[in-house]
This record gives C-alpha cells, sequence and structure tokens, in this order.
C-alpha cells in the first residue's frame, strides 16, 4: 500500500504548479538547425515543383516545346537527338504543326560524319531564329532548301562524285557574338569549306555586353528537360533586348543609334548627316567588330566567309527605299565580307513570305525564297558550280 502522499493524488503533476504550466518532463525541445533545413529544402522543392507543373499547364517544356541547354562554348543551343513540334499561323499554308528535328550536334539538319565524306563541299551557315526556321519544317528552312537546288541544279547527290552538304547551326536568339563564338571554338571540328553568316538586319547585332548574361541556365543537367528551363531560355531574348535598351542614351530613338554611328562609321563611307535610321532596329556598338574578327578566323584558315543579309519583312514589302539597309550593307562589304542579298526574291511575296512562327519570322514561302537567293548567290560567287 501506498502512502498517503503518493496515493495517485497527481495535484502536484497536473502543471498548475510548472514555472511554465506544462507537466514536468513534457517540454517540447527546440527544433535542431538540421530539421530546419530539411523543412526549408522541402518547402523549395515543392515550390518548384509547383513551378514547373505551372509551365507545363501553361503549355512549356518538353512535350511541346524543344529543348535547349547551356553549351561551355556557344552559350546555350538546341538539345542534340530531339524532335519538337510548334503551331504556326502561316500565311500561305493555314495554321498547322510544324515538326523540328534536331541531329546528334544540336543542329537543325539531318546527321552526317563528322569527317567530311569523299567529294563533299561543305557549307555552314550560322544565323538566329531567321535561319533555324521555327516556322517551318525541316526540308523547308532556306539552308536544305539551298543545298537541294545546288545539288539539283548541277545533277549531284550523294551518291555522285561530289556534293554540296549544307550544315544549319543557327539557334533562336543568336547574335553576331554567337556566331564569333562559332567560329572562335568550332572551326577545326566541322572543318567547313565555306562559311555563311545569315544576318538578319531586324535584331542579330543587339548584344548584351557581359557574358554572363548569355547563360541563364547554368544547371543544363538539371533543368534541361524542364518546362522552368524552358520559359527561362525563350524568354532570354527579351531580357537582352530590355537590357540593350537601358544601356543606351536616354531620349528619342535617334539617339538611341548615336553611340552605335561611332563605333560603325569607319565601316560605313556615308556621311554623318545622311545616315538613315529604322526605329526597329536596335545596333549595338561592338557588332561590325564581331563580323570583321570572324572575317580575319576565316582567313586564317583558308575558308571563305560570305553574308547573306536577310531584311525585314516591311523592307520588302513596301516600294520604299530604307537607307538602314544599305548602309549595313556598305558596312558588311566594307568589313571584308561578300554580301548576298534575297530582296528580289523575296519582294514579289510580299507579307505573303511572313508571318509563319509570328509576324517577323518567314513562312515556307519565304523561306523558299531565301533558300532560291542563297543558291544564286553562291552560284555566282563562284564558291560552287
Amino acid at each position: 500500500m501506498l502512502p498517503n502522499n503518493m496515493t495517485g493524488d497527481e495535484s502536484a503533476h497536473d502543471g498548475k504548479n510548472s514555472p511554465t504550466g506544462k507537466p514536468p518532463g513534457k517540454e517540447r525541445p527546440a527544433a535542431h538547425p538540421l530539421a530546419k533545413l530539411a523543412l526549408l529544402l522541402g518547402t523549395l522543392v515543392v515550390v518548384v515543383a509547383l513551378l514547373e507543373l505551372g509551365f507545363r499547364l501553361a503549355g512549356y517544356g518538353p512535350a511541346t516545346h524543344l529543348r535547349w541547354f547551356a553549351h561551355p562554348d556557344l552559350h546555350y543551343t538546341a538539345a542534340p537527338n530531339q524532335q519538337g513540334s510548334v503551331q504556326v499561323a502561316d500565311e500561305g499554308a493555314g495554321d498547322r504543326t510544324i515538326h523540328v528535328s534536331i541531329n546528334g550536334y544540336g543542329q537543325r539538319c539531318d546527321d552526317y560524319p563528322l569527317e567530311k565524306e569523299p567529294g563533299e563541299f561543305r557549307v555552314v551557315v550560322l544565323g538566329d531564329s531567321l535561319t533555324f526556321g521555327p516556322g517551318v519544317g525541316n526540308d523547308e528552312t532556306f539552308v536544305l532548301q539551298a543545298e537541294r537546288l545546288l545539288n539539283q541544279d548541277q545533277g549531284k547527290g550523294e551518291s555522285a562524285d561530289g556534293f554540296v552538304r549544307m550544315v544549319n547551326v543557327a539557334a533562336n536568339g543568336y547574335s553576331t557574338i554567337h556566331y564569333l563564338r562559332w567560329m572562335e571554338t568550332q572551326l577545326e571540328t566541322y572543318r567547313p569549306d565555306l562559311v555563311v553568316m545569315g544576318l538578319y538586319i531586324g535584331n542579330d547585332l543587339v548584344i548584351a555586353t557581359r557574358n554572363r548574361l548569355f547563360n541563364p541556365v547554368p544547371f543544363p543537367g538539371i533543368v534541361r528537360n524542364s518546362a522552368v528551363g524552358h520559359y527561362l531560355l525563350e524568354n532570354h531574348r527579351p531580357a537582352l533586348m530590355n537590357l540593350a535598351e537601358s544601356m543606351a542614351p536616354a531620349g528619342s530613338k535617334s539617339r538611341l543609334l548615336e553611340p552605335i554611328d561611332k563605333s560603325l562609321r569607319r565601316f560605313v563611307n556615308v556621311p554623318e548627316d545622311k545616315l538613315g535610321y529604322d526605329d526597329k532596329v536596335l545596333l549595338w556598338r561592338h557588332a561590325m567588330g564581331h563580323v570583321t574578327r570572324m572575317r580575319e578566323l576565316a582567313e586564317a584558315a583558308g575558308i571563305p566567309f560570305v553574308c547573306l543579309l536577310i531584311p525585314q519583312s516591311h523592307m520588302v514589302s513596301h516600294e520604299k527605299d530604307y537607307p538602314l539597309h544599305g548602309w549595313l550593307q556598305r558596312g558588311v562589304e566594307r568589313a571584308g565580307l561578300s554580301v548576298i542579298l534575297p530582296d528580289a526574291e523575296l519582294r514579289p511575296l510580299g507579307m505573303q513570305g511572313w508571318h509563319s512562327y509570328d509576324p517577323g519570322h518567314l513562312n515556307a514561302g519565304g523561306h523558299a525564297a531565301v533558300g532560291q537567293a542563297l543558291a544564286r548567290g553562291l552560284r555566282e560567287l563562284g564558291y560552287v558550280p
């Protein structure tokens, strides 16, 4: 039998006399730092998962878009060995689904041996989305259409003694800094017989000033298959545009181009008071320096280097003189490059050659016209028979 003071009277243990108001021995221990860290990481994982789900529901991600990943030399490129699709509103062919195929090198063309085959004349084409062709199928891009014309016109093919192979190394959002990086790092790998720079007047001369800004996805192994990663890359180009505009002088759009004049004027034999402006074109100050450096690299390697100068839609859709078009042509020629102009082939189409991926991109008819111009230009320059 227990003593009276130990007969189950729990008044001494009901917490009323405890300084904390809680039964002795039941105080909650302080959270361990590792537990806090685990909670933080768990919350972060949940947030990222919700973002991924949200972007996929919004239409981003590998199921409906091409995958892009950070490249150590080129800042970013298309992920190799993939198939993608895009819905386009083609002015000539109506709404349709475009299937995009990327080869094992991350390029928009068929696979091919890295070592040139006997009789192969290899042409590498640099460019941005106008060359990549997001609004047309692979075989409809002007790069492969030019290849087909050059081989067919001469009765050539891969089974013949000699043939032309066009390699499309363009990517959406590229500009002259990316073209220069390709020339600096990839010439020895692909060993082209000719390099064509597809220079789009609209925005290829827009560049940033800090290399770190070219690579918004620093962990390609983690995010290159994610909708979040695709969203970052797809919206990277507008961010660069905004950056360039923010660094330009305040004031009118004419003043926006004033610092460009000073760096480009030595390439252009035009009096200062005769320079023309196009409000939709933003040049940045180092672009022609990149072009000159690319020409020097090509000369050192003994490789011809040609510029295909792709105009904006309104430049060939209306009977009007755009001084900036001729200004850039003379500037590129002054930098030592031969220039191929597709204006004559594009002009009969008017706006029917555009409006595919969006109003600023060539549709299938526009790519066919540029392909004809490219094949014509390469023959006239004597690089292919």
